[in-house]
């Protein structure tokens, strides 16, 4: 691959949940606080919601390694099917097996082993991923378990990560309940794209390399294409990176990010930003406080072309040409009928070769009485 290439130590953009990559920014930052500070506090049932590829399970996974070695983590990729799975799958994590009977005696045996965990200074977490396929037997079972208290704190805590889906779920009046014992509910938004600027240089340090591999352009236009997501943006910067590797390359180029940005699926995007920033840079700007130049020769009004001076709202007409600069000979502006008037000559020349067919076709077909029978056609 091309980490030797360009002298990193690891990738840098896998889309993996590593939390050494974490980017402590922004929301990011403010939501990984106020986790941090629910679970340390016994606040029990936490949820974040946000798009995919958003970061919500690297969030988590930095979350789980950062609190202390007396939490006890059970980290699910999906919600368990019934409740009775959920209650197994705790059991087991805590070291103890129960032969199904009942709810209410798998809920006394949990709570006798969190009571022992909470007794000795541990805290037992559980994170479950895509929340928001939750049914509604998984959601009470949830419920249930928030309710499990020692004082004012609650013996487990939970965290439901889930696509924005979840949030609309959850606020609906079949869920009220269970509404009301969230103790944080938080929307993970779309990075800004100066964040997005400082995620590539982050991640880029963090593997060891320069963050200079992306001028600024091409990181601005990952930010367009990607739209603030995570995921999508290490999508672009890997197959960019790959792709300066294979041209022998230590910088990416534009060339490099819209290859990527095709086997992505966002060529156009990126090829739009692109061409519009080429253009906002290359266009000319009037100065702001111009210096006055030598009035020019003046041309005889015999030999002057008649220049439109109407303007709307916005300035000149689009389509009326500037005056002439000074030193460079006036040459008659284009008028805005030419294209009118050619449009209708070709139309003219196209009916009469049209005509001139039919007559043709009459004549051949009919003879001499050519026309009276093309009228009778005509009428049929």
């Amino acid at each position: 691959m091309y980490v030797s290439h360009f002298g990193l130590r690891l990738l840098p953009f896998e889309n993996v949940p590593d939390p050494a990559f974490f980017f402590d920014d922004g929301e990011y930052q403010r939501i990984l606080r106020r986790l941090t500070s629910a679970v340390g506090s016994g606040r029990g049932l936490m949820v974040v919601a946000g798009p995919i590829g958003a970061g919500k399970t690297t969030l988590s996974q930095k979350l789980m390694a950062d609190l202390p070695e007396s939490t006890v983590h059970l980290w699910l990729a999906e919600p368990p099917g019934t409740d009775r799975e959920l209650f197994q799958l705790l059991l087991q994590r805590l070291g103890a097996r129960l032969d199904w009977d009942s709810r209410v005696l798998a809920l006394g045996v949990l709570r006798d082993k969190l009571l022992k965990l909470h007794a000795a200074g541990g805290t037992f977490l559980v994170v479950v991923d895509e929340s928001h396929k939750f049914s509604d037997e998984g959601l009470e079972a949830i419920r249930l378990l928030n309710n499990l208290e020692q004082g004012a704190s609650k013996l487990l805590q939970v965290l439901m990560l889930g696509q924005q889906e979840l949030i609309g779920m959850l606020t609906g009046p079949s869920h009220e309940a269970f509404r009301q014992r969230i103790a944080n509910m938080e929307v993970l938004g779309r990075m800004k794209p100066s964040q997005v600027r400082d995620y590539v240089r982050h991640r880029l340090r963090v593997a060891g390399g320069d963050p200079g591999i992306f001028p600024d352009l091409l990181l601005d236009a990952i930010a367009e294409a990607a739209e603030g997501i995570p995921r999508l943006t290490n999508s672009l910067c890997d197959r960019a990176l790959r792709n300066a590797f294979e041209g022998g390359r230590r910088i990416v180029d534009t060339k490099d990010l819209l290859q990527a940005a095709e086997e992505v699926g966002v060529y156009r995007k990126a090829f739009h930003f692109l061409v519009g920033r080429e253009r906002s840079e290359t266009a000319p700007t009037s100065p702001a406080a111009p210096t006055p130049a030598p009035e020019p020769a003046r041309i005889p009004p015999a030999q002057s072309a008649p220049q439109s001076t109407a303007t709307g709202p916005a300035g000149p007409a689009p389509w009326i040409c500037p005056p002439p600069e000074i030193g460079t000979s006036a040459v008659a502006p284009q008028r805005p009928l030419l294209l009118p008037l050619a449009l209708l000559a070709g139309g003219i020349a196209a009916l009469m070769a049209s005509l001139l067919y039919y007559y043709s076709r009459a004549a051949v077909l009919y003879g001499g009485d050519w026309f009276a029978h093309l009228v009778q056609d005509l009428v049929r």
